[in-house]
């Protein structure tokens, strides 16, 4: 038989309604999803534009290159119009003095050549190699290594612009023989000009991003770049990476050049931020609009969940009125799933208190059918037996605590 102490406890209400119980969790575990979604969407992002950045940054430089490349060979494609030009040595010779700007008057134009930069020395060699003269195009100090150029240095600058150091100052040399008219070398002449931010400039400058920046490194750091203000001479490569995106580090060799660098371009990491900025910032607006989109439709169906289950909670209510007059439980706030399990509670409860009392009630019934059969045949039995006795004219007596008592007829007598 069904035991009332098996029937369970009622539970205690919750204090949050099942939607919004739910919503918070939502949110907590979305806010958990979408951050990590956003971390992993914006470097995927991050990590195609950059790719591409670089990629375009690389193309960049080797242009970049090859008019740093343009430049050295237009050195070498002066010298030897120089040397090849007996009035323009006749008027190197009635050069202005070094504090005069530009060159003689006999040098092309820059329309002509635009990537000519104007050397800041010529150096005159007879056909043994010895200097001869030093013309100063520039007021600038020239260091003692230039003025009176190794064997070796020449030979190489004969063949092609080369890159030298002086004074730890990289320099573009091209050297030129100067024919004497019969087919022999007369003399030897070389021009020189400091790789400096103008010299840089003056090939580069009409092709250069803004914020870009290009540079002749070594492996010591900077050697010289188009903006010394931001990367001065002598930073290290570590420390461009900082702050810079870097194209390819190899190093390069012009002919035979002592100088062993690399032309870079550097483009700032800031501005690659700003460049893709915008860019996750538009990703992140459309995830957010997602989000809300889809917040909002699992708000609607909870809200609607809610409804039907309070509805469901009237009905339960209703049928415990009708069926065992339970008065409904007043349900203000609360888990409507915890409400509505409260009120199957009491409806078990009810069937169960109604179940043992039908079970009551029919073993009283049953015991009461019994007593009554047991009397009736207890009845048949006593008449059966007076009516034989009185026939047989047997007497029938019964003794019990009042003492002896006649049965039938014959005892009577």
């Amino acid at each position: 038989m069904f035991d009332m102490n098996t029937v369970p406890a009622l539970k205690t209400k919750r204090t949050l309604p099942l939607a919004v119980g739910l919503v918070l969790a939502a949110l907590l575990v979305s806010g958990v999803a979408w951050f990590i979604i956003d971390i992993y969407q914006s470097r995927r992002l991050e990590g195609i534009f950059v790719g591409q950045l670089e990629r375009g940054l690389h193309q960049s430089a080797q242009r970049d290159r090859l008019r740093f490349d343009e430049q050295m060979r237009t050195q070498a494609a002066f010298a030897h119009l120089l040397a090849g030009n007996r009035q323009a040595l006749a008027g190197l010779e009635r050069m202005p003095p070094p504090d005069k700007d530009g060159l003689p008057i006999w040098t092309p134009e820059p329309s002509i050549w635009p990537n000519l930069v104007k050397p800041d020395a010529i150096v005159r060699l007879d056909r043994s190699y010895q200097p001869v003269m030093v013309y100063r195009v520039s007021s600038t100090d020239l260091p003692t290594e230039l003025q009176h150029p190794s064997l070796s240095l020449v030979l190489a600058a004969e063949q092609q612009a080369i890159l030298a150091s002086f004074d730890d100052k990289p320099y573009v040399l091209a050297a030129a023989m100067v024919p004497d008219g019969t087919g022999q070398t007369e003399e030897h002449l070389i021009t020189a000009s400091l790789v400096d931010s103008d010299f840089l400039l003056r090939g580069q400058a009409p092709y250069l991003e803004e914020g870009a920046v290009v540079a002749l490194i070594g492996s010591n750091g900077v050697l010289t770049s188009s903006a010394p203000s931001l990367v001065p001479t002598g930073t290290t490569l570590a420390t461009l990476r900082q702050s810079y995106l870097v194209t390819d580090k190899s190093y390069f060799d012009w002919g035979q050049s002592d100088l062993r660098a690399s032309f870079i371009s550097l483009v700032p990491i800031a501005q690659k931020t700003e460049m893709i900025g915008p860019i996750l910032e538009m990703e992140r607006n459309h995830r957010a609009l997602l989000a809300l989109l889809i917040s909002a439709s699992f708000l609607a169906a909870l809200l609607y969940l809610s409804l039907r289950l309070r509805r469901l909670m009237r009905r339960v209510d209703d049928f415990a009125q009708q069926a065992f007059g339970v008065v409904p439980e007043d349900f203000l706030a609360g888990d409507e799933l915890s409400g509505l399990e409260r009120q199957i509670e009491r409806l078990t409860a009810e069937v169960v208190a109604s179940r043992q009392a039908l079970e009551a009630d029919v073993f009283d019934r049953l015991a009461l059918s019994l007593d009554q059969l047991r009397t009736k045949t207890e009845n048949e039995r006593l008449l059966t037996l007076r009516a034989v006795t009185d026939f047989l004219g047997v007497g029938v007596i019964r003794f019990d605590a009042s003492g002896p008592t006649p049965q039938n007829e014959t005892m009577s007598q």
